[in-house]
């Protein structure tokens, strides 16, 4: 039985166009001002409305608003994906809910489980190339949304129908969608609440963590430069005091103590270069000479009086290496009389901070305060600079999904920076970096399995209350099933089991229907004892008149009942349908007008017949209100229907009485002219013998020997017809015997028989046989024997018609021809010159009763006749070979084995 909610997804409950339109608008508002539950974790609440649309606008308007919603997704996110998957789900829950009556949060279950992650795998991770856990956390984060949404929009068309009382819901649906929305409503508010906590607090650990390495860091480099700055300081103030011989010493002394300068050199007032250790290798070239007064830093020197770090330069080696230096101005009474520079390696600088950070997973990047990179460990990018992310300061988590969260680069990945400035006069800044992206992904395997514990526990209260559902209103669907048709059920006597319950307004509910159930049986024992005591007053009126009335309208004849004067009363069912005419319209009719024979005179003595033996059979003819007149018999009687005498007419159609009469006339009249036909030619033949004998005798002519012919030519004739009459006799009966014969010798007898004719004609017959005359048949050699007559009688009649034609004495020629065109078959052909068979008469010719020698006595039954012995008792076939001069008939039949 389909839901009522269903049934109005199907039809739609209403059509207010504002009202489509204001949930198109609401769905393409929920589409983009998106829910953010953590970090890029977006719910979208498009599909609420999409749904709604489908519950109060039916399926057809329904999907077209989830069309129009689905469509916004795809503009507002850049991707088609989730408007098709969106579009889908619309669809499937709306034939599912149509089609297979489910319920919609069930139904949207369903294509989440069998459809919606299947289509998000493929179009996430194998048509956008996202990784596995990126793909699987948003096929976990899409099912949760869409069940959410579905479960929001049933709740609200709920709340619709119970507001509007227009729409009924089911009980056991209303608790199913509560008892699932209590579970995830929570859920969803934890999960939001918990992953916010566990934002803030991932991102104090990362601030914390940059801070406290950035001290230890901050402190490093200070005590470097510091120390630095203080030997090439003190080695500054020695050689201010020092003679020009001792310098060269004292620098060998300081690059030997210091291991951190690779070279010093000392520049005079000018900016040239005085002296420098260590020299350069073979092949390098000196220093001693060169001029560096266009440095940039050698005015700062001249004014501060203050050592300081350099700017970066590069070394153009394979591949360039950055160079760096201390400064340190060499003051001579007071006044700046040139400077020391020491070239740094910053290996062991390299060194430290690649132990402070290769735990932590933190980048930094050394920069002089121009910005060139002096040392980082940051990748490089593909500008092959290694820089750091612009700007400076310290950073929040971004909110967006980073490249680390999707699988990206490291370096493109936004991060925690801190920034240390190196040197008292801010000469360089070291950049500490801290990498969301371990972070975030670590944030993402726990999202994605908070995620997945929501969902199987969202799958798992679903189910649960499907079954809790199911379980508590199985008493009331039991009671419904119980209470469906209870007063029939009661009045029939059938014993009604009532459920049990353990739900006390179950329980009462029950115990009211089943005193209403015992009130109900009781009032229908009082009424079914009154009807009773009813209906055995009324049992015997009934009784005789369904016996009447089944006698009456069951009858196969037609029966009447009218009034004296012949007005009919009633006729029964077989009556109308003989007649054509309906119940009403006989009642206008009387006897005399649906009677077709006698005139006035004669109904008057059948009526005073009637009054006077109150009984009386006669035949008549009744004329239906359509077609031919029907012969009918009538046995009519008078009797007492009521108060006043009827008559009462049994009417018996004697159709088939009549036609099996008229046939069996018809029969006798063929099989009669069938024999007169056979004894014709025999009788003819017998007479030409009399007369022959007769003229012989009167002449004195007889020859010896004559009268013994004439009496077995005579008998032969005699026999042929007695023979005759046998045949016709068994001629009809279904077991008459075969039996195998020759057709040569057959031919023969039926040559003999006809011989006096034929000779008294001149007519030569000529038999040929050759190898088929030693073939047998199978059947009766009388009827053979009859219908090789009838073509020699037919044959010898064309040929005098054809003399009477011409008016000359022709010659007469008839063929016998027999021959074997296959194995097992037997051709007969019987050839004549005579008149031939014209065109018009060929279609006609074996029709039963057509002849062309009506005037010498044809009755065209021969032909008839001879095919019905060839087909229907031997098997063959009788035809007529069309062309030549005169007439061929051909016979063809099954051979027995040769003689």
């Amino acid at each position: 039985m389909t839901r009522p909610a269903e049934e109005n997804v199907h039809h739609g409950l209403y059509r207010n166009p504002l009202l489509w339109v204001g949930l198109v608008v609401a769905g393409v508002a929920g589409n983009r001002y998106p829910f953010t539950f953590f970090l890029d974790i977006h719910f979208l609440f498009g599909s609420i409305f999409s749904l709604l649309a489908l519950q109060f606008f039916g399926l057809r308007r329904g999907m077209a608003a989830g069309a129009v919603i689905a469509g916004s997704a795809w503009l507002f996110q850049g991707t088609p994906y989730p408007a098709l998957i969106m579009a889908a789900e619309v669809a499937a829950v709306g034939f599912l809910v149509l089609r297979r009556n489910m319920a919609m949060v069930v139904a949207d279950t369903c294509y989440w489980l069998f459809a919606g992650i299947p289509a998000t795998y493929l179009c996430y991770h194998l048509a956008l190339a996202l990784p596995y856990g990126s793909t699987t956390i948003t096929m976990a984060k899409l099912t949760v949304n869409g069940i959410t949404n579905a479960l929001v929009a049933r709740m609200l068309y709920m709340a619709a129908a119970v507001y509007s009382r227009r729409i009924t819901l089911s009980y056991r649906e209303i608790m199913h969608n509560l008892f699932s929305f209590f579970v995830l409503f929570p859920s969803l508010v934890v999960l939001a609440f918990t992953s916010r906590a566990d934002f803030r607090d991932t991102e104090r650990a990362i601030r914390t963590s940059l801070d406290q390495d950035s001290q230890r860091i901050d402190r490093l480099m200070e005590s470097w430069a510091l120390s630095r700055k203080q030997n090439l300081v003190v080695l500054a103030d020695t050689i201010a005091k020092a003679s020009p011989s001792e310098i060269r010493p004292y620098l060998a002394l300081a690059t030997r103590a210091e291991l951190d300068f690779r070279q010093i050199a000392l520049m005079d007032r000018s900016g040239e270069v005085v002296a420098f250790y260590p020299p350069p290798g073979p092949g390098g070239s000196p220093n001693v000479g060169l001029y560096l007064a266009d440095r940039h830093y050698v005015p700062r020197l001249r004014q501060t009086l203050a050592p300081m770090l350099s700017d970066v330069s590069f070394l153009w080696d394979t591949p360039p290496r950055p160079r760096v230096a201390m400064l340190a101005p060499v003051v001579k009474r007071g006044e700046f009389a040139g400077y020391l520079c020491g070239v740094i390696s910053l290996e062991r600088t390299r060194t430290l901070l690649d132990k402070f950070t290769e735990h932590t997973g933190k980048l930094y990047t050394l920069t002089d305060k121009h910005g060139r990179v002096i040392m980082t460990n940051r990748p490089v990018d593909e500008s092959g600079s290694g820089s750091p992310p612009e700007g400076t300061g310290r950073q929040g988590l971004p909110s967006a999904l980073t490249a680390a969260a999707t699988g990206g680069k490291t370096a493109g990945a936004p991060a925690y920076l801190s920034e240390i400035v190196v040197g008292d006069l801010g000469e360089w800044k070291l950049t500490l970096e801290q990498p969301a992206a371990p972070f975030q992904k670590a944030l993402y395997a726990s999202y994605l399995e908070k995620l997945t514990l929501l969902l199987v526990v969202l799958l798992a209260s679903l189910g649960l209350a499907e079954l809790l559902s199911r379980r508590m209103m199985l008493s009331l669907e039991t009671l419904l099933q119980v209470t469906r048709a209870l007063p029939a059920r009661l009045a029939s006597g059938a014993t009604v089991q009532w459920p049990e319950t353990s739900v006390s307004e179950g329980a009462y509910l029950m115990t009211n229907f089943r005193e209403m159930a015992d009130s109900l049986q009781d009032q229908f024992c009082r009424i079914q004892a009154a009807k009773e005591a009813a209906a055995r007053q009324t049992e015997l009126i009934k009784e005789s008149e369904e016996k009447y009335r089944l006698l009456f309208d069951s009858a196969n004849d037609a029966m009447f009942i009218s009034e004296i004067d012949g007005r009919i009363l009633q006729a029964n069912p077989r009556a109308i349908e003989r007649l054509g005419y309906s119940g009403e319209e006989l009642a206008e009719l009387s006897t005399c007008q649906i009677e077709g024979d006698g005139d006035l005179r004669q109904r008057e003595e059948r009526l005073a017949a009637i009054r006077r033996q109150t009984a009386l059979t006669y035949e008549t003819l009744h004329r239906p209100k359509e077609g031919t007149p029907v012969p009918v018999e009538v046995s009519a009687r008078l009797i007492q229907w009521g108060d006043r005498p009827v008559i009462l007419s049994i009417c018996r159609d004697i159709t088939e009485r009549k036609q099996a009469y008229q046939a069996r006339v018809i029969a006798m009249r063929d099989l009669i002219s069938a024999i007169a036909h056979q004894w014709r030619q025999p009788l003819a033949t017998l007479g030409m013998i009399v007369q022959r004998t007769h003229a012989l005798g009167t002449r004195g002519e007889l020859p010896p020997g004559h009268l013994d012919e004439f009496k077995a030519n005579a008998m032969r004739q005699v026999r042929y017809m007695s023979d005759t009459i046998e045949e016709f006799r068994n001629f009809y009966r279904p077991d008459k015997e075969r039996q195998e014969f020759s057709a040569v010798g057959c031919i023969n007898e039926a040559l003999q028989l006809l011989e006096a004719q034929l000779n008294h004609h001149a007519i030569a017959v000529q038999l040929e046989g050759g190898e088929a005359a030693g073939l047998r048949l199978q059947g009766g050699p009388s009827e053979f024997k009859q219908v090789i007559l009838n073509l020699l009688a037919n044959a010898r009649d064309a040929i005098l018609e054809n003399r009477e034609k011409n008016g000359m004495a022709c010659e007469g020629r008839i063929v016998i021809c027999l021959t074997a065109p296959q194995p097992g078959r037997l051709a007969i052909e019987v050839i004549d010159n005579g008149c031939g068979i014209g065109k018009e008469v060929e279609p006609r010719l074996f029709t039963p009763h057509f002849t062309t020698k009506s005037e010498r006595g044809g009755t065209g039954i021969g032909l008839y006749l001879s095919r019905m012995i060839i087909e229907e008792s031997m098997g063959g076939s009788l035809t007529l070979v069309p062309g030549g001069t005169g007439a061929t008939f051909r016979i063809e039949l099954p051979t027995g084995k040769e003689s």
